[in-house]
């Protein structure tokens, strides 16, 4: 449900994104970002959603931040449009 209301909440703010809706390994689904050429990759296991965020992984500079769900929207609205 976290990962829906934060994708939904991106594309309202007219970012694309797409959302892995099927059970594949980390590695699978960091390769379909990379052929995908996603810039930035989010990342929301368990961990994350008991922490209220989620974990931003910069497809280019293969640097992660936790980032939590309330200023995702902010951070990558600022890193996409810069």
């Amino acid at each position: 449900a976290d990962a829906f209301r934060v994708v939904t909440n991106l594309r309202n703010k007219g970012l694309v994104c797409d959302m892995n809706l099927v059970e594949r390994s980390m590695k699978a689904q960091m390769k379909q970002a990379n052929k995908a050429n996603a810039r930035f990759a989010l990342i929301i296991g368990e961990d994350e959603v008991k922490e209220s965020c989620v974990m931003l992984k910069d497809m280019e500079k293969s640097e992660q931040q936790k980032v939590s769900f309330d200023a995702i929207i902010e951070k990558l609205c600022a890193e996409v449009k810069g």
